[in-house]
C-alpha cells in the first residue's frame, strides 16, 4: 500500500491492466506506464526469462497463422480459417495478440510491423477483429 492506502499493484478486478501496463512486442517484455505498472512488473517478476520467451514465441507462431487465416478468408475456407483462429487462441500468452490487434490501432503501427506490413493489413481486418475481440 501507498502512503494514501491504494495498492502498489495492479487488480484486474478494479484496474485495467493495460492503463498500467504496455507490452513491447518487439521484445516480449512489459514495460511500466504508471508506477502501479512498475510495482506489478518488479513483484510479480512479470519479466523473467521464461515469460518473455514465451511471448516471443507466441507472436511467432500467431505470425504465421494470421496470413493463414487471412488467405482462408480470401477463399472462404470457413474451416481453415477456423483452425488458424484457433491456434492464436490457443497460446499461452493471449496478452500478445490482444497487444499486436491494439498496436495495429495505435499511431506508429506502420513501425511497429515494419518486418511484415501484411500483418498490419490483417491485423485491421474487421472480420480478424470481430472473431478475436469478442
Amino acid at each position: 500500500m501507498d502512503g494514501h492506502g491504494q495498492s502498489l499493484l495492479i487488480d484486474p478486478t478494479v484496474d485495467d491492466p493495460a492503463d498500467h501496463l504496455a507490452l513491447a512486442l518487439s521484445v516480449g517484455e512489459y514495460r511500466p506506464r504508471t508506477d502501479k505498472g512498475h510495482h506489478t512488473i518488479a513483484v510479480l517478476r512479470l519479466n523473467r526469462a521464461v515469460l518473455v520467451e514465451g511471448r516471443q514465441q507466441a507472436r511467432r507462431v500467431i505470425e504465421l497463422a494470421l496470413p493463414g487465416w487471412y488467405d482462408a478468408m480470401r477463399l472462404a475456407d470457413r474451416r481453415r480459417m477456423n483452425e488458424c483462429l484457433l491456434t492464436i487462441r490457443k497460446q499461452p500468452f493471449a496478452e500478445v495478440i490482444t497487444a499486436m490487434l491494439l498496436a495495429a490501432t495505435q499511431p506508429g503501427a506502420e513501425v511497429v510491423f515494419r518486418h511484415d506490413p501484411r500483418l498490419l493489413r490483417i491485423l485491421l481486418e474487421p472480420r480478424l477483429r470481430a472473431s478475436l475481440l469478442n
